[in-house]
Order: structure tokens, then sequence, then C-alpha cells
């Protein structure tokens, strides 16, 4: 565990090596659960190699994949310094590299046409689960093990995650287990009740794998409607939904505490930490953020009652 203090390592980033090691966990249990028979002494410079190819095999090149090799390389170089192994077997291994992602945001008006258009996707459910990512910047896998419990009156409490990529995976804390408590738009209100949840209350009973093939399916209907921006819709992500949604509303004066703390970030500079220290927000403080939503994102408010 990373220590604590002002002379070593920031509790954010305790908190990355602790959530990354719980990845390369689950890698090592489905990829070479073999691994975990063996002693640290007993690993080699093969072992070490296998579990990054295991890294990258069920994550691909990215800097998630990066950070799991770095955090695998760390145990080793951990157990070197306590005297435990005189080697670490990933030395001088190189470190996985990955062409980071350009995230861009899409303009409000873009989302609202989209959101105002059902028709441009599989089904309603699929509608659904875009308008609500676009809506309230909520990572994908909240969104997926959204439940009925959450919701009371126009409060969403956003207390859980879908852990894994299948849709039977478990539920979990959300990311850097940061539970919130969120006043919603009226518009993502009415999309999330014109949705009949299933047997065990969850709103998406849907694994990552349908939110691919929800945004593949997005993505070549408006290249085919909207060439002159076939480019921009191309790279189109849930992720991305939630750069445009902070986007979006910073352009429109919302105050940036308020968004970050709307979407569960946590603040990474001295003095936006000291800052947060001395702020306190209660759920009724996040109401300009659920009442911009309406704002900009104008919809069809016909449409949405004949749900």
């Amino acid at each position: 565990t990373a220590q604590i203090d002002a002379s070593h390592y920031s509790r954010r980033y305790a908190q990355t090596v602790a959530y990354k090691a719980k990845k390369l966990e689950q890698i090592c249990l489905e990829s070479c659960p073999e691994l975990f028979m063996l002693k640290l002494d007993e690993f080699t410079r093969r072992d070490a190699k296998r579990l990054t190819e295991a890294i990258v095999a069920s994550m691909g090149h990215c800097r998630t994949a990066q950070i799991c090799q770095q955090v695998m390389k760390g145990i080793f170089s951990e157990a070197v310094q306590d005297g435990v192994i005189q080697v670490s077997p990933a030395f001088g291994q190189k470190c996985i590299k990955y062409d980071p992602k350009e995230r861009y945001a899409v303009p409000n008006e873009w989302l609202a046409w989209v959101i105002d258009s059902p028709d441009l996707f599989l089904d309603r459910e699929a509608w659904a689960f875009f308008s609500i990512a676009a809506t309230t910047g909520m990572r994908r896998s909240e969104i997926l093990a959204l439940s009925t419990e959450q919701l009371k009156g126009d409060v969403l409490t956003i207390n859980r995650n879908l852990l894994g990529t299948g849709k039977d995976s478990e539920i979990g804390l959300p990311k850097w287990d940061i539970i919130r408590t969120i006043p919603v738009s009226n518009i993502t209100l009415q999309i999330i009740k014109s949705l009949k949840p299933y047997p065990n209350g969850r709103y998406f009973y849907r694994s990552s794998a349908w939110v691919q093939k929800v945004f593949d399916n997005l993505k070549a209907t408006l290249n085919g409607l909207d060439k002159e921006h076939e480019d921009f819709w191309c790279d189109l992500t849930p992720h991305v939904l939630r750069h445009s949604f902070n986007t979006n509303l910073l352009v429109t004066g919302v105050n940036d505490n308020l968004i970050a703390e709307y979407l569960g970030w946590q603040h990474q500079g001295k003095l936006l930490d000291i800052q947060h220290r001395y702020t306190h927000f209660i759920t009724k403080h996040l109401r300009p953020v659920s009442q911009k939503v309406d704002e900009i994102y104008a919809y069809n408010e016909e449409l949405l009652l004949a749900l």
C-alpha cells in the first residue's frame, strides 16, 4: 500500500494503485490462474512476460494496461527492497506502449438532435442508454448497473458499478469508491421512467459488448446522415459523452466545482484540494447542473411524454 503523507504519495495515487491491482488480479485469475500458486521467489521472467501478455490480451494497448503492468512491476520491486527476492523477474521488461486517444466534446446542439431522434437507434433501450449518458455524464458501468432503488423522486444515488464485461458481472462500488447523490434533469428523469425495469430491478440488464454494439450502429448511422462530420462521429464513445457533458456545462457558465462534484471527480491540484476541503456540497447545491441540462439539451417534450 502506498504510504500517504506529504513526502510520499497522494491519496489519489494510493487509490489508483489499489484499483489497478484489483484489475491485475482479475486478469491473472481469468488468463493464468496457475500463477497464484507461485511464491514470489518462484516467479521467472517468462511468468512476468506471460502476465504482461495477458494484460494486453485483456485490455489492448492503452494507458490502463500500462498502469496495470507498472503495478505488477512495482510488486516485484517492493519484494526486492524487502529482501523477499533478489532480482525482479520483470526487471528490464519493456513498458506496454499505447497511442493516447484524443478526447473531444460533442456540441450540445448536436447531442440534442440525437436525443430527439430515437429512430437513429437500434431500439428504445439503446436510445435511453445514450440519452442518460449524454444528460448525466455517468460512466457506462454506472449506467449498466442502474437500478430502481437508486432513484428517489428526481434524486439519483450513484452507488453501483458493473464490474466486468458480462451482463451477469458483479455489482460493486463506483470508481474510486466515490458514492454521489445528484439531482437529475427533467429530460433524464423522463427517459429513466420510460424504461421497464428487468425483474432484478436493473434498467439495463446488459453487457459492455451491448454498449459497443449500440455505439457502433449509431456511428454508422450518423456517418451516413452527416457526411460533413463523418470523421467526428467515428470516435463517439460513452466517455466522449462524459467529456461533452463537462465541456458543455462549463462553457455555459456552470461552476466547475459543482460539475466536478456531479461527475464524481476528485480534485487533483493542491489548491483545489484545499478548496475542496473547505467546500461542503449537498444535493440541493447541484440543482444548477440539472437545470442547465434541461436548458442546453433542448428536447421534444411531447416525444418524452409519449414514451
